[in-house]
């Protein structure tokens, strides 16, 4: 296909070639995102009718908007044993003990998150707190104090 669209003398063929692939692939989502809303808004007017069956009295329109989620994936993915390696790995490099708030940042960073966002920093701490409880009750990992006076981790040797 992009063979056909570039001429044989072009200049940087093979920049064109990737500018064409990545054109042809956000064209792709385009379509998608299109066929996704139509088959979203046929499923919305099933819901619509079979609200408007048990009762016929209620406004649809001031139905306030939900909140929206991928469907099948949590609110943050994470692969399983993603926390509690990317903690292995920060406290195996760690020459002392080291915070959750230290280790989930790092987490943050690695997985590409927003480190301004207080509400995910809060559930990544969380994450990482009941990882590394888990690897204590196992024998990995002990607490240990911390300069920060919060309470630190660091491995079993």
């Amino acid at each position: 296909m992009a063979n056909e669209l570039i001429p044989w003398d072009a200049e940087q063929p093979y920049v064109l070639h990737a500018l064409i692939r990545k054109r042809a692939e956000i064209a792709g989502q385009i379509e998608y995102s299109r066929l996704e809303q139509q088959r979203l808004l046929a499923e919305l007017d099933h819901v619509d009718a079979v609200i408007h069956i048990f009762n016929p009295s209620i406004e649809i329109a001031r139905i306030r908007l939900g909140p929206v989620r991928a469907k099948g994936a949590a609110r943050h993915p994470a692969h399983k044993g993603d926390v509690i390696q990317i903690a292995f790995d920060c406290l195996r490099e760690a020459t002392e003990p080291l915070s959750a708030p230290y280790i989930a940042k790092q987490l943050m960073q690695q997985r590409g998150l927003n480190l301004d966002d207080r509400n995910l920093s809060a559930i990544i701490v969380n994450r990482v707190c009941a990882c590394l409880r888990a690897q204590r009750r196992r024998g990995l990992v002990r607490n240990a104090p911390h300069a920060s006076g919060l309470l630190g981790w660091e491995l079993v040797r």
